[in-house]
């Protein structure tokens, strides 16, 4: 737990992590967060994935992250994210074709942010 920020890197395992900005960035191992409660919140993996369990946060940005619950107010999903269980958000942002969410409840705004070759 902190007031303001929390930066970590690496792999290894997190029971649960609150404050008021999170930066999670994965190397050769996994990152693996099974609670995250995050104003704001970073995830980006690298060869090995961000695996968080349950996310609440404000507003998201993940890349190669794997996300079991999500209540957020605004997420960008980059490349090779997935979530699996979409609770509540008020707006997702889809900036990979290989994001994708499994069960969607309580959405109110999807944007696709990509193109797809061949399509204009």
């Amino acid at each position: 737990m902190a007031d303001e920020e929390v930066i970590l890197t690496g792999g290894g395992r997190v029971g649960v992590l609150a404050s008021e900005t999170c930066v999670l960035a994965a190397s050769k191992k996994p990152l693996i967060v099974e609670k995250a409660h995050c104003a704001n919140i970073v995830a980006l993996g690298a060869r090995a994935p961000v695996v968080i369990r349950e996310l609440r946060a404000v507003h998201v940005y993940a890349k190669k992250a794997h996300i079991g619950e999500l209540v957020a107010k605004e997420a960008v999903l980059g490349e090779l994210c997935n979530v699996k269980s979409l609770l509540k958000a008020g707006k997702v942002v889809f900036s990979d074709p290989h994001a994708y969410i499994e069960e969607i409840g309580e959405l109110e705004e999807a944007v696709f942010n990509y193109k797809l070759p061949g399509c204009d």
